[in-house]
């Protein structure tokens, strides 16, 4: 069955991004290397990382239970590693975005995907080091024993957004919850709860107008699935061309960087699979 266009969205769908005053990141974030020129990224090696991060929560919540306390340091540690995983590409922000509806540990999938949104969000912020990690234990409900810098109201601000959005990516009692678009859009729609907009604005330019395994159509007909974001110009992130537009799927994905196609843009998102 062929993919059908998301009905809720009007044409001018992206006009919901006004709600949040969108602007492009000012420096350092806007520093960041474009997808295409930032270091290879092996993705089964990311795919093994974010199994890691959810077993270190799967563990954490065991050791909560029997009132032992967390292993500090080795979260640190997964919060750099995730964090330079992020930097390197937009793979793992993929796996997060990936909905399913019968996760081993439906916890610890939340708390994973929350900390990837979170990392991502301060990434776009131009947060590095000790401050980038700070806002990832803070994501992951962690207290350092530190006192916490004056931003420290912008962290948990941060950590509600995101946190939110992981949740509605589910699963639900239902089955899967909702599409990252879907879960995005609503929240700029304010269907999700009050969020301070300065952190939507962070989120949007995290994960883009159209988050990583987002389904789309373009004017020329064809069907691509996001694969990477440019946080400079979210509403033109890169593609894998799917379907073409006589409806053929291709054996071999395409890919497209909108960026460099000025004549191709995106008409509207799709559900279903292509």
């Amino acid at each position: 069955m062929p993919p059908s266009l998301v009905t809720d969205v009007p044409a001018a769908m992206l006009r919901a991004i006004d709600l949040v005053a969108w602007t492009a990141p000012k420096a350092p974030a806007a520093d960041r290397a474009p997808a295409e020129r930032r270091r290879p990224a092996d993705p089964v090696a990311v795919d093994v990382l974010f199994e890691e991060v959810q077993a270190l929560f799967a563990e954490d919540a065991a050791k909560a239970r029997t009132g032992a306390k967390a292993d500090l340091a080795a979260l640190r540690r997964m919060i750099e590693r995730t964090a330079l995983a992020l930097e390197a590409s937009d793979v793992m922000l993929g796996l997060a975005c990936a909905t399913t509806s019968r996760p081993v540990d439906p916890v610890a999938l939340h708390r994973a995907r929350a900390l990837v949104f979170a990392l991502a969000t301060g990434l776009q912020l131009g947060y590095a080091g000790a401050r980038l990690v700070d806002l990832g234990l803070t994501a992951a409900r962690v207290d350092a024993g530190t006192p916490r810098p004056a931003a420290a109201l912008d962290d948990t601000a941060l950590r509600t957004t995101t946190e939110c959005f992981a949740r509605l990516l589910g699963p639900t009692v239902a089955g899967r919850g909702l599409s990252p678009y879907a879960a995005l859009h609503g929240m700029v729609r304010g269907r999700h709860g009050v969020h301070v907009p300065a952190a939507l604005r962070a989120l949007i330019g995290a994960v883009g107008c159209f988050p990583p395994g987002t389904l789309v159509r373009l004017n020329s007909g064809d069907t691509g699935r996001v694969i990477s974001v440019n946080r400079r110009h979210p509403l033109r992130p890169g593609l894998e061309i799917v379907r073409t537009m006589q409806g053929q799927r291709l054996t071999e994905p395409r890919r497209v960087d909108l960026a460099e196609a000025p004549f191709l843009h995106i008409v509207g998102p799709l559900e279903g699979e292509a």
